[in-house]
């Protein structure tokens, strides 16, 4: 009898571990949706491998490598097909070795990979230094473009871009180029953009000076130029012209910085309503206020920017003062 008992507690522990096993494993499958309830099948990860050996081997190259695979979009329900090349540059590196590696990835992708990959565009990164640092973004030539992050024909790079990006990310690392891209029916636009951070907005003209004349030279040559600058408590992305002066940055953002961060009680706008960006080649500092009550001292303020824009001949310096919603 008390055998018995065993064995039937037994066979109901065993039952109820195989329904929890059951339930586990029909989740799993309910979660990851379409293809059969399981992950994508991945690409031969030789596709990807023998792409960054190929490049590896090119002039100009000091290492490269390639992410290839097939990522899940709600629960698998979709596929998406990433194809990224980062390419480390050598500090000696051409133009010309840029376009042919950017070639050569183009004949190679998506030609050795399995067919659906046809139609799904990559892009290749282009670095002097750590990808992390910035870097040239170019997408590849196959598929449909035509989206912010993939713009449709912009992958005609030509020497003059690739020149601009060099000699940006050879006075300062943290620079970065790419398309931008309106979504309206202009054509994209080649962008050439360099950072400066530093704790101490008085030192930024001797911080950021040979980064302003490099995104000079590029402007006069004829490539579009952006200079970001985060000090203390001021911060902003402004366009950069073909005589943009070198000094003047630091009492700009002497006076950003009353704006971007005001006295409490002093001012009657929110603080996350100061924004200085370039749209359009424009540098616009918008500042939303209260409607009933924006004092004068924050008007003067932000025409004081402008005006200090203007004179370091930032181009089209505009001010958008405008009542919170």
């Amino acid at each position: 009898m008390r055998r018995s008992i065993i064995i039937t507690i037994a066979v109901a522990v065993l039952g109820i571990i195989g329904a929890v096993s059951a339930f586990a494993l029909s989740s799993r499958i309910g979660a990851s949706g379409g293809h059969g309830g399981s992950e994508p099948a991945q690409p031969d990860p030789a596709i990807a491998r023998d792409i960054a050996n190929t490049v590896r081997h090119q002039p100009g190259v000091a290492n490269s490598r390639v992410v290839m695979k097939v990522n899940c979009i709600d629960g698998c329900q979709g596929l998406d097909h990433e194809f990224t090349v980062d390419v480390m540059l050598t500090d000696d590196a051409s133009a010309r070795h840029v376009l042919d590696v950017n070639r050569t990835i183009n004949e190679l992708y998506p030609r050795t990979a399995p067919p659906e990959w046809a139609g799904s565009p990559g892009r290749i990164r282009f670095s002097l230094h750590s990808p992390q640092d910035g870097g040239l973004i170019v997408p590849t030539t196959n598929g449909s473009h035509g989206t912010a992050s993939s713009p449709p024909r912009a992958s005609a790079l030509t020497s003059t871009q690739v020149d601009a990006f060099l000699a940006a990310a050879r006075v300062n690392p943290s620079s970065s180029a790419s398309w931008s891209w309106s979504g309206r029916d202009d054509a994209p636009s080649f962008v050439v953009r360099s950072t400066i951070e530093t704790s101490d907005c008085a030192t930024l003209d001797a911080t950021a000076a040979n980064t302003v004349t490099a995104l000079s030279a590029i402007r006069r040559k004829g490539t579009t130029a952006e200079f970001h600058f985060r000090c203390e408590h001021a911060a902003g992305e402004v366009p950069i012209g073909a005589t943009t002066h070198t000094t003047g940055w630091s009492t700009m953002t002497d006076t950003l910085s009353r704006l971007m961060t005001p006295p409490a009680g002093s001012r009657s706008y929110r603080r996350d309503g100061v924004y200085l960006k370039n749209k359009h080649d424009s540098a616009v500092l918008t500042v939303t206020g209260d409607p009933s009550n924006t004092t004068s001292e924050v008007k003067n303020d932000a025409t004081t920017v402008v005006a200090q824009l203007r004179a370091l001949e930032v181009p089209t310096p505009t001010l958008n003062l405008r009542p919170a919603p």
